[in-house]
C-alpha cells in the first residue's frame, strides 16, 4: 500500500518561497496535508494565497526566533493542527520555508516504502562521560544542569538536527508526550531563561522520540545542507551536482534569489 505523506513548515520570512515550496510538495504528491507555523511578528503571510484545500496555516502563531523554545511549541502546533483537521498521514515531514525537495515523489515513496525505521531524526546522546566531538561539550553546556536536570541513565538527554521525518506512530508519540509531561517543557523553558541560547529544538523532540525504545530511529535525516561557512550556506548554482549525488530528499536553505537558477534546475528535474 502507498504510503500517505504530509508535511509541516516553519516560516517567519520569505513568504515568497513558502508560496513555491507548498505549490512544489502540492504538485509532487498530489495536494498532500501541509501544516505551516508562520510567525507573522516576523513577515505577513497572506494565507488565502495557499490555495490547496489540504494547507494549513495556525491562526494563533507564537514567536520564533532562532534558538528559542518557540520553534518547539510552533512545531507541536503545527502537527496538532494537522491532526485536527484530517487523520495524520503516514509520514510526515518537518520542514522550514526555506527548504525545498531534491527528488521527484517516486524517490520519496520507495524510501518510505522499504524503510524499517520509525524516523529519521539526528539523535546524538549527549553524556559529559562519552564526549567524543566539540559539539557534545557544547550539547552538555546547553542542556544538562546536574542534579536539577530530568535526566539519567534510563532517561538520557539527546540532540540532533531540527529537521526530521518521522511515521504515524512517532508523531502520536511526540504530540500525547508533550502533553502528558509537561515538566519537560518546563526544565527546557526554565533552562533558556537561566541561560539563554540554548537551541531546545534541537534536543527537546530528540529526547522524547530517542527515549522510547520501541522506535527505531536513524541518525540520518536526510536533509543537504553544506556546513563550510560554520553555519548553513544559502545553495546556489554550484551546490546541484552534490544536492544530485546525495540520498537527501531536501536541501536547505534556499533563498528567492540567490538560488534563483538552482530551484529553476530542481523543477526541471522534478518535473515541475
Amino acid at each position: 500500500m502507498t504510503p500517505t505523506i504530509g508535511f509541516v513548515v516553519l516560516s517567519h520570512e520569505q513568504p515568497s518561497h513558502l508560496l513555491r515550496l507548498t505549490k512544489t510538495l502540492n504538485r509532487l504528491f498530489d495536494n498532500p496535508p501541509i501544516s505551516i507555523h508562520h510567525d507573522q511578528s516576523r513577515s505577513v503571510l497572506d494565507a488565502e494565497l495557499l490555495s490547496s484545500h489540504s494547507t494549513y496555516v495556525v491562526e494563533d502563531y507564537v514567536a520564533t526566533e532562532w534558538g528559542r523554545f518557540g520553534l518547539v511549541d510552533g512545531t507541536i502546533h503545527a502537527l496538532k493542527l494537522m491532526a485536527s483537521k484530517t487523520s495524520l498521514p503516514d509520514w510526515i515531514f518537518l520542514v522550514s520555508a526555506s527548504c525545498y525537495p531534491t527528488k521527484p515523489s517516486s524517490t520519496f515513496l520507495s524510501h518510505l516504502e522499504t524503510t524499517f525505521y520509525d524516523a529519521y531524526i539526528g539523535h546524538e546522546l549527549i553524556d559529559p562521560n562519552n564526549i567524543t566531538r566539540p559539539w557534545h561539550q557544547t550539547c552538555c553546556e546547553r542542556y544538562l544542569n546536574g542534579e536539577n536536570d530530568p535526566f539519567n541513565t534510563l532517561s538520557p538527554c539527546f540532540a540532533g538536527s531540527q529537521w526530521f521525518h518521522a511515521n504515524r506512530r512517532s508523531i502520536e508519540y511526540l504530540i500525547n508526550l508533550h502533553d502528558r509531561n509537561p515538566l519537560l517543557r518546563q526544565y527546557y523553558t526554565n533552562l533558556e531563561k537561566q541561560r539563554g541560547l540554548i537551541i531546545p529544538d534541537e534536543s527537546y523532540i530528540q529526547t522524547i522520540l530517542a527515549n522510547n525504545y520501541s522506535l527505531s530511529l536513524c541518525q540520518d535525516n536526510m536533509h543537504f545542507v553544506d556546513w563550510t561557512g560554520g553555519g548553513p550556506t544559502t545553495l546556489e548554482q554550484e551546490h546541484l551536482d552534490s544536492i544530485r549525488s546525495s540520498n537527501c530528499l531536501f536541501a536547505r536553505k534556499f533563498n528567492t534569489t540567490r538560488s534563483a537558477s538552482l530551484l529553476e534546475e530542481l523543477d526541471r528535474e522534478l518535473g515541475i
